[in-house]
């Protein structure tokens, strides 16, 4: 026997089995990938939708009319502008009235803002509107949206005709507090299957400055 038969017997040999052996490895592979993708597709969505919501306000309280032109809009902006203490007319991209219109109602304007920093201005001013009709408040993504909505219904259901109940909302922190006369606060929060649970009892009260009535 020469050497190159004892390196041919001696060398091992390795089997990577059959097509179809390996079919149900590269199938989960596959859905793994896809999975991964489509979570990743989630978060930047999430991130693109609350980098656009940066330079938005919603407006509420502010009267219209059927067949509303943008000039109209112009001159809603110009008047809030005025409302809120400026000299000048707010420094905004375009604006919007929010769904459809229907009789009686009252829609939201959405205001797109050409910088960053005069929404939080805005939102600083907001003080100048009491005694009007109108609100301002930043523009929540859907997510924060629908958890404020839970949180509103909460804070009714638990308010009742109880006029010595105060509530307050945050909705960036996901959080309704509830103020009793004669027990501690309460903090709910919206969980991630939307069920409103109490959070913790604390016996303090409700001093956030940001947070929404």
């Amino acid at each position: 026997m020469n050497n190159s038969d004892q390196d041919k017997r001696k060398r091992p040999s390795f089997s990577s089995g059959s097509p179809s052996s390996n079919k149900p490895v590269q199938k989960q592979a596959r859905l793994d990938m896809e999975k991964i993708i489509g979570e990743l597709k989630e978060v930047i969505k999430a991130l693109e939708s609350c980098c656009e919501n940066l330079h938005k306000e919603v407006v509420h309280g502010i009267s219209e009319a059927k067949g509303e032109k943008w000039t109209d809009l112009d001159k809603h902006v110009e008047n809030l502008s005025l409302k809120l203490g400026y000299t000048e007319k707010i420094d905004y991209d375009h604006a919007m009235r929010l769904g459809k219109f229907k009789a009686g109602q009252i829609r939201p304007i959405l205001i797109k803002l050409v910088r960053q920093r005069d929404k939080f201005d805005i939102l600083s001013r907001t003080r100048n509107l009491r005694g009007t009709t109108i609100g301002v408040e930043e523009d929540f993504t859907l997510a924060e949206r629908q958890r404020k909505s839970l949180l509103r219904q909460k804070s009714v259901e638990i308010k009742g005709s109880d006029k010595r109940i105060r509530s307050k909302i945050f909705v960036k922190k996901n959080e309704l507090q509830i103020s009793y006369p004669d027990k501690p606060v309460e903090l709910y929060y919206v969980d991630d299957s939307n069920n409103v649970k109490l959070k913790v009892q604390i016996s303090r009260g409700l001093e956030d400055p940001d947070a929404m009535q």
